[in-house]
């Protein structure tokens, strides 16, 4: 007979099965945190967009335009975003989407006008190809 101090804690053990189905090992949970605060930030201005394009002097079928184009970039970006992870590598995949990211927002910051917003599109929309990488660094090597 085990003493009560050694058999396991019935709790412990649904939670290792918990964490074990879900693989929620420390990195795994880190960078769905991450993404997860990426994506709130991103959104909470986007509702303003059309507004901006619009005081920048954007015609309504630009705005429109401009929506289709953005949807277009995020389905399209996707699959160079995983393929460049291989050869250049996870984290320089990570690294050189952000900037480009960055360089995207600062352009919409500074855009004197809506089609530089266009510009900074292809840019802000390169960052969302981060994605498939960030998911692909949150796994071991051989899977």
């Amino acid at each position: 007979m085990t003493s009560p101090a050694s058999a396991p804690h019935p709790k412990a053990t649904i939670w290792s099965r918990i964490v074990g189905y879900l693989a929620l090992e420390r990195n795994v949970v880190a960078v769905s945190i991450a993404m997860l605060l990426l994506a709130f930030g991103e959104n909470l201005w986007k509702r303003f967009l059309p507004r901006y394009l619009q005081a920048l002097g954007a015609p309504i079928r630009a705005i429109g335009l401009f929506g289709s184009i953005e949807d277009f970039l995020d389905g399209a970006y996707q699959y160079p975003g995983g393929w460049l992870g291989d050869p250049l590598g996870r984290r320089n995949t990570l690294l050189m989407v952000g900037v480009a990211a960055s360089i995207g927002y600062t352009t919409y910051l500074l855009a004197p006008s809506w089609p530089w917003l266009v510009v900074g599109l292809v840019f802000v929309a390169a960052g969302r190809a981060s994605f498939p990488a960030c998911e692909l660094s949150s796994l071991p090597r051989w899977r």
